[in-house]
């Protein structure tokens, strides 16, 4: 990531006489952070191939995204592996059943430092108004209070984790709105 613009705009503020001249340059109102959006801790998160919204925690400690998935069935063809899995709605308990290419295994360590070996597929996520096509983990996740796990694979460096009101999938607060609110 690039200080620079951060440290001249700070010196700006320390100094203003004396560096005006170069930080007015360097300080527009177009820079990236206008771009950012800003996450809660918890977010409704789109399966736009599913057709179902779920619950997640966003977790940037997490390197993948994780979805609860049941009944996880990998097979294996002479050319590839699939994957074939349930999604349980966790309010109506409606169940649907999905099948994938397996992208990649993933090898988790857990709480208890017990390994699990775990397939990941592509999935286009909505959150926020952001979509993104990601690496997902499946894994049986009833044990946890939300049906997914939102990793930093889907935050890249668009996003920032801060402390805002549990948005719909649609709604999208850029960084320029959570300023206005302070």
């Amino acid at each position: 990531m690039d200080y620079r613009p951060y440290l001249l705009c700070l010196s700006l503020v320390i100094a203003p006489g004396y560096v005006a001249p170069v930080i007015a340059e360097n300080c527009s109102t177009s820079s990236r952070e206008d771009s950012l959006t800003i996450l809660s801790i918890v977010e409704r998160v789109e399966l736009t191939a599913a057709n179902r919204v779920v619950e997640a925690l966003v977790d940037t400690g997490a390197q993948t995204t994780s979805l609860d998935a049941r009944n996880v069935r990998i097979e294996r063809t002479k050319t590839a592996f699939y994957v074939d899995y349930e999604l349980v709605d966790r309010k109506t308990g409606r169940v649907s059943h999905h099948r994938d290419d397996v992208v990649r295994m993933v090898r988790i360590i857990r709480h208890d430092g017990s390994r699990l070996l775990l397939p990941v597929v592509k999935m286009h996520l909505r959150v926020a108004g952001v979509t993104r096509y990601i690496d997902v983990s499946l894994m049986d996740r009833r044990a946890f209070p939300y049906a997914m796990l939102l990793g930093r694979n889907f935050m890249g460096d668009t996003i920032l984790v801060g402390n805002r009101p549990l948005a719909s999938a649609a709604d999208t607060a850029p960084a320029q709105q959570l300023a206005d609110r302070s």
